[in-house]
């Protein structure tokens, strides 16, 4: 009697591997590429600065991807997006590549911005003034060179421009809702790179 009862375990356990499995292979992820050739290219131009992802989407022709840059002036966030990128249902099962946000010339008063991705760009958007001129400032990534899974409808901080009115700038854990409230309230102006994933919408 034991033996239908040791098959039907293994069974199971099968069944519930290959469920993680396929879980697993639907799930987007992104990863941080701090020696991105992009960001070579970008920096010997002297262009300004890059944030270069490698970013997986499977069910792609399922899903929508919403990346932009939200702004804070002073401590507040500005109504609208200061750049904003919307696409999705490629024609592929699954999309692999980079994804990325480009400030160029970002202490002039004639700085622009960027986003792309896998079959998705703009073209370089005027930034308004929205940016200080000399003014002490620092940028980095919000995620680490490791792949990060994508939960769906979550909302995730990838990267940073940050200006203070003051000379010293400290560090702040962006993976932290406290941390990141007090970098908003020390800031002067403040870029925030964000990004969700959707499923599409039926009926």
């Amino acid at each position: 009697m034991r033996r239908p009862i040791f098959v039907l375990t293994v069974i199971c356990c099968i069944l519930t591997t290959a469920g993680c499995s396929n879980q697993k292979d639907n799930t987007a992820t992104i990863s941080s590429i701090e020696d991105s050739d992009y960001m070579s290219t970008f920096d010997d131009l002297g262009l300004g600065l890059l944030l270069d992802f490698d970013f997986t989407l499977p069910q792609a022709d399922k899903r929508w991807v919403r990346i932009w840059v939200e702004g804070y002036k002073d401590g507040e966030k500005m109504p609208d997006p200061l750049n904003q990128l919307y696409y999705g249902e490629s024609p592929n099962e699954t999309e692999q590549g980079h994804m990325g946000f480009g400030l160029i010339n970002p202490q002039s008063e004639e700085s622009m911005s960027f986003l792309y991705a896998q079959g998705a760009h703009q073209q370089p958007r005027d930034m308004d003034g929205f940016l200080k001129m000399d003014a002490a400032s620092s940028w980095g990534y919000a995620i680490s060179e490791d792949q990060l899974d994508i939960e769906i409808g979550q909302t995730y901080i990838l990267g940073f421009y940050f200006q203070s009115n003051s000379e010293s700038i400290r560090t702040y854990d962006l993976q932290d809702s406290k941390s990141v409230q007090e970098m908003i309230d020390d800031s002067s102006r403040l870029l925030l790179l964000k990004l969700q994933v959707e499923n599409k919408q039926t009926g």
